[in-house]
């Protein structure tokens, strides 16, 4: 089975290709921040994809990504699911939504994936 990898909180969520991120924490009794009910609304459960290949967004979320995701790889994750392997992703929560602390929280994931890989 793949999981999820969210790197700022050190877990590993294992996930079906039907689960979303959301589902996958849940299911593990891990609290991810949410106010719409995982309806693609709110944004409060961003993530910006660090590695790996999600399936793609779909419509609701697209259209929210356009309006809002300035970084590269965000995502909503209660939309993201996995497509093939493992997805690691940082919680955009934990830098308060902030651009900047999230652009380099992923440069700085994105380097140490490299030497984890080198």
């Amino acid at each position: 089975m793949a999981c999820f990898r969210v790197l700022n909180r050190q877990l590993e969520l294992q996930a079906t290709p039907t689960q979303s991120l959301l589902q996958a924490a849940e299911a593990a009794g891990e609290p991810w921040r949410r106010f719409c009910g995982s309806s693609a609304l709110c944004g409060t459960c961003a993530v910006v994809v660090v590695d790996g290949q999600p399936a793609p967004a779909r419509p609701r979320e697209a259209m929210f990504i356009e309006g809002w995701g300035k970084q590269e790889g965000f995502r909503l994750g209660c939309q993201l699911k996995l497509a093939e392997g493992d997805v690691t992703v940082i919680n955009c929560s934990d830098y308060e939504f902030d651009p900047d602390a999230i652009a380099a929280a992923a440069s700085a994931a994105k380097q140490q994936i490299s030497k984890e890989t080198a």
